[in-house]
């Protein structure tokens, strides 16, 4: 679970998600304003998953709270508000055929 004082925000916007997973990264989903990011989401999309992505720039609160966290850089992937990764655990995943792993990361 993420959550401290430090990154209250951070941890409500996860606590108030309808979607076990959920992407955070920058600009919108259809817009994304960093290649990792538009990787992230076409991994993710190309294998089906379902997430709800939240646009950091929007609220500058959780990029702050990322920091306090000294979680590494956006996008950040998390399942019921705990993080799996960033851009490197999912193209490691993708690149390697392991997608479907992450199925199981969700579940836990």
């Amino acid at each position: 679970m993420v959550g401290n004082k430090k990154n209250n925000v951070l941890s409500l916007t996860l606590q108030n998600m309808d979607s076990p997973l959920v992407l955070m990264g920058r600009g919108e989903r259809m817009f994304p304003l960093c290649c990792n990011t538009a990787f992230v989401i076409e991994a993710l999309e190309t294998s089906d998953f379902q997430f709800e992505y939240v646009n950091i720039i929007s609220n500058r609160s959780l990029d702050d709270g990322r920091v306090s966290m000294k979680m590494p850089e956006f996008p950040l992937l998390f399942s019921h508000e705990r993080l799996l990764g960033g851009y490197d655990y999912v193209r490691s995943l993708f690149v390697s055929g392991h997608m479907a792993d992450l199925h199981g990361e969700i579940e836990k």
